[in-house]
């Protein structure tokens, strides 16, 4: 395919066909999407991903004129990382993981995937996305798709979880969530802070975090914590029926 990847995880998963229209920004024009569209359709694509960034607005016009399905605006943060003196691991904080807390990860993953962009797309289905949440999940703690897994235990269960992923040297948060029971009480900035004082202690200088534009309550929490805004870029599917 020359303007569309096939994404044989993705499609094997979902049962059907899936692609990522693969265009630098510098390529990004209405023509070039319609010939995307076209290789995707001789190739038998049920569904397309499309990421933009910002700024480019023939290109937002022509998705809206062509039923390109808005699902998110992926907001990149970053941090830089200092190690502070006097900064020790909270007591509630471990890296023990125990097979009776699975339970407690699988309630807070479904809670975690009410804010997916597989979610904001109905044609996925919720049963999809928390399908695809929970192999998520799965695949950090059992497989090692992440580098750490941090809990954080109140009343001797999880209370919330974040893991960490290093990608090109880069540390990058994951996943992150806390129990719908326990919101509002630090718990998610605890967290944050442990994975700093950690990624910082192993000679890491910056930490970084995708997250969903609509996520207020997420990016409140990283903004608090000194996060800033690298980009938004827009995520767009299209449904090839």
């Amino acid at each position: 395919m020359r303007f569309v990847e096939y994404l044989e995880w993705d499609s094997q998963f979902f049962g059907f066909n899936i692609g990522r229209i693969d265009l630098k920004k510098d390529h990004l024009t209405p023509e070039a999407l319609d010939s995307a569209l076209l290789e995707a359709r001789n190739n038998h694509l049920k569904c397309l991903y499309l990421e933009i960034p910002f700024g480019l607005p023939e290109v937002v016009a022509y998705c809206s004129e062509n039923e390109f399905y808005l699902v998110d605006l992926k907001t990149t943060l970053s941090k830089t990382l200092s190690i502070k003196k006097n900064k020790f691991r909270s007591k509630n904080i471990t890296y023990k993981i125990k097979d009776e807390y699975y339970p407690f990860f699988k309630i807070i993953i479904g809670e975690i995937s009410r804010q997916s962009r597989y979610f904001y797309d109905p044609k996925f289905g919720t049963k999809n996305c928390l399908r695809l949440y929970e192999e998520w999940l799965r695949k950090s703690i059992y497989e090692k798709f992440c580098n750490d897994i941090i809990i954080y235990i109140k009343d001797k269960k999880p209370a919330g979880f974040i893991t960490v992923r290093i990608k090109s040297g880069i540390p990058f948060i994951d996943l992150l969530g806390v129990s719908n029971e326990i919101q509002k009480k630090g718990i998610g900035a605890c967290l944050i802070d442990e994975v700093e004082r950690s990624m910082s202690k192993s000679g890491h200088k910056v930490l970084k975090v995708v997250t969903q534009g609509h996520n207020v309550r997420a990016l409140r929490l990283y903004q608090r914590k000194k996060f800033k805004i690298e980009s938004v870029n827009i995520f767009y599917h299209k449904w090839l029926d």
